[in-house]
């Protein structure tokens, strides 16, 4: 006989003090957004995903612990949270003297926010808990030493960190024992199958809202990126008509489109099938989510390239290929005419080419258009998907 199946647990919503803990990555991400567009080459962009992956893992390994073991009633919780703002602000802080070769600054941060995320789940006492505990405090001492290695060795060990302590906060429990049946029904549906992921010990199930919401607070800090670069460069050059702002309010509410109307409630549906299984929260909700999320801060720093006085060819490459990058990345459906769809997403990434025949200015609204195209084309494939889900409910 197999384990016990834990039920999803109760609803649970984002808390004040984590919206207020969210306020630094808003700065942190637009200094990722300006290193992007200070370097637009391959270099620049492989360095802003690193930068960006590392206070990504950072940021969920708050949401997780918050997600399993928050309480809005703890004071030491909300303490602790207050205190992670810190180093996460510092960190945030220190990403231009990191891009100058000085990474003391950035490195000790980092450490700092993951020395006290070890202490917040080892406070738990809990299996889980300890495990995820000693993974961090494995990650605080692995960036401190890091800072005695070359590049690219301090690179390596730093993706060492990332895979180390986010196998630890998405740790699965012990695996329920499958009957013949189950066995054979795992290879012919993927909603059964999925269903058998049910965690058998309540400490590893995820909460599913909260996740859900948590990633969805994020996914506005990225898009607001997108907007505010907008500002900033009417602001500081005073050369950007009406129409342009409007463009990229176009583009900007056809990102959001995209994620909030055709996919976050599918990604939230796929977690509860499971009850919350962290392996799919991981796949779903913590890796499979940073290049769609990364592509936002490409766009924006397009756009930052394209609204300067004399843009760089490099700026148009960022949008169309930001797009084309999250579209893909947010692609989820199964239906006939999944192939039509991912055809549609991959004309996004040569569309870098109009920068050759139209000025900024159109090109702004072209992309603002065919994003909405997209989203449109996005929401059809999710609804669809949606409804098997439906479908196959008991």
């Amino acid at each position: 006989m197999g384990g016990m199946i834990t039920p999803i647990p109760a609803v649970k919503k984002a808390a004040w003090i984590e919206v207020y803990f969210d306020l630094v990555f808003v700065l942190a991400i637009a200094q990722v957004s300006h290193v992007v567009a200070d370097h637009p080459g391959w270099a620049g962009l492989a360095q802003g995903l690193g930068l960006f992956a590392v206070l990504w893992w950072t940021w969920i390994g708050f949401v997780v612990f918050y997600n399993r073991y928050g309480d809005d009633r703890s004071a030491w919780q909300r303490l602790a949270l207050i205190a992670a703002t810190v180093p996460c602000g510092l960190a945030a802080v220190a990403l231009p003297a990191l891009m100058d070769g000085h990474r003391v600054a950035f490195t000790l941060s980092l450490a700092a926010a993951r020395a006290l995320l070890a202490v917040m789940n080892a406070v738990q006492g809990r299996d889980l808990s300890r495990r995820i505990a000693s993974a961090y405090g494995a990650s605080a001492i692995a960036l401190v030493v890091s800072l005695l290695l070359p590049s690219p060795l301090w690179w390596l060990l730093w993706a060492a960190v990332i895979v180390s302590e986010s196998l630890a906060a998405f740790a699965a429990g012990k695996p329920r024992r499958l009957s013949a049946e189950e066995q054979a029904d795992t290879g012919k549906d993927w909603r059964k199958s999925l269903r058998l992921l049910k965690p058998t010990d309540p400490e590893y199930a995820l909460n599913v809202p909260h996740l859900a919401e948590r990633l969805g607070l994020f996914i506005i800090i990225l898009l607001g990126e997108v907007v505010v670069t907008a500002g900033q460069a009417a602001v500081a050059h005073g050369d950007l008509s009406w129409p342009d702002a409007a463009g990229v309010l176009v583009l900007a509410g056809a990102l959001w489109w995209t994620y909030f109307d055709a996919v976050a409630r599918t990604y939230e549906r796929l977690l509860e099938m499971s009850g919350g299984a962290p392996e799919i929260a991981r796949s779903v909700f913590g890796a499979g989510r940073i290049i769609p999320a990364f592509a936002i801060v490409m766009i924006a720093a397009g756009l930052r390239v394209l609204l300067l006085p004399n843009p760089a060819v490099a700026g148009y490459w960022l949008v169309s290929c930001g797009i084309g990058t999250y579209l893909l990345g947010m692609r989820i459906d199964f239906d006939k005419a999944t192939w039509a769809r991912l055809a549609l997403f991959m004309l996004s990434f040569p569309l870098g080419l109009l920068g050759n025949v139209v000025n900024v200015h159109v090109f702004i609204w072209l992309m603002g258009a065919w994003m909405a195209v997209c989203a449109y084309a996005a929401s059809t494939g999710s609804r669809a998907l949606q409804s098997q889900i439906v479908a196959s409910q008991p």
